[in-house]
Order: C-alpha cells, then structure tokens, then sequence
C-alpha cells in the first residue's frame, strides 16, 4: 500500500510510498480528511519517496488549504525527505508552508 496513516494523540502521521502523483489522490484525502480539525500537526514521512510530479505537489497544496481552514491551524511538516525531492520542494517554495527536514 502506498499510504499508511497514523494517529498519535494531536498529531497525524502519513508515510507515502513511492511516487507521490494524482493516482494517491483519493487515498491520501482519505487520510485526513475525517480529522483535520482535531490535530495539531500532520507528519508526512518521505522516506519511502521516490518521485513526486506536479500532480503530487499539487496534494500537497490541497493540503495545506483544508489545514488552514482548520480553527487549530496545525503545524505541516514533511520529514524524511530525500535531497533530491527536498530541492523539489525548496524549489517550488514549499518550505514556506511545510517544515522540511
């Protein structure tokens, strides 16, 4: 399975695996949509990410708008992250929107 979600307390664990495209679509809104408004931070685990295209960058994004219509505005953090997708993501100025580490 290419998703796998955790919930520890106030915070939401998402661990992506492979290639972050729009066939995740579904699935990663799956995820948290149910909770978004009772946690305090979203982790997404990058380790296991090969690829990201526009289309999964685009996730993201849709992301970081529902959280931000949340009343408790959680912390968005991308963890894990492989040098080549972290330049993506610093590139695309996401580090102005996710942690990235």
């Amino acid at each position: 399975m290419p998703l796998t979600a955790s919930n520890s307390g106030k915070t939401l664990t998402i661990a992506i695996e492979g290639t972050l495209n729009a066939t995740l679509q579904k699935e990663f809104k799956a995820c948290y949509k149910d909770v978004t408004n009772q946690m305090e931070e979203f982790v997404l685990d990058f380790s296991k990410v090969e690829f990201a295209d526009s289309s999964g960058l685009g996730l993201l994004l849709i992301l970081h708008g529902t959280t931000r219509a949340s009343p408790l505005k959680p912390k968005l953090k991308i963890t894990n992250t492989k040098p080549n997708i972290a330049e993506i993501l610093k590139i695309s100025r996401f580090d102005h929107h996710f942690e990235i580490s």
